[in-house]
């Protein structure tokens, strides 16, 4: 049998495609900034009381957790990209 793909379910596939693009990006750009501060926060750490050898292993922390979440996204971002994809082609095969 057939499935039949309506107008609603490719707006619903090509939103959450777009909301995992935007996720993706926004934890690139977390993630970049992150980096960016990182002496400026290693430094903040220390000062606030922290040794150098905590404070880094306090960013590495942070840099690890901004990391899986990076790769989370891309992973749903891949997986939406795909839902997208096959409901598109069914929605154009059924439409031509």
């Amino acid at each position: 049998m057939n499935r039949i793909v309506t107008p609603e379910e490719l707006e619903q596939a090509r939103e959450a495609w777009q909301l995992a693009q935007d996720k993706a990006r926004f934890e690139h750009e977390a993630w970049s900034i992150l980096i960016g501060s990182k002496s400026s926060l290693i430094k903040s750490l220390n000062l606030s009381g922290k040794t150098i050898s905590q404070a880094q292993k306090e960013f590495q922390d942070h840099m690890d957790g901004h990391s899986e979440r990076y790769i989370a996204a891309l992973d749903d971002l891949a997986l939406r990209s795909k839902e997208f994809g096959s409901i598109y082609r069914v929605y154009k095969a059924q439409n031509v």
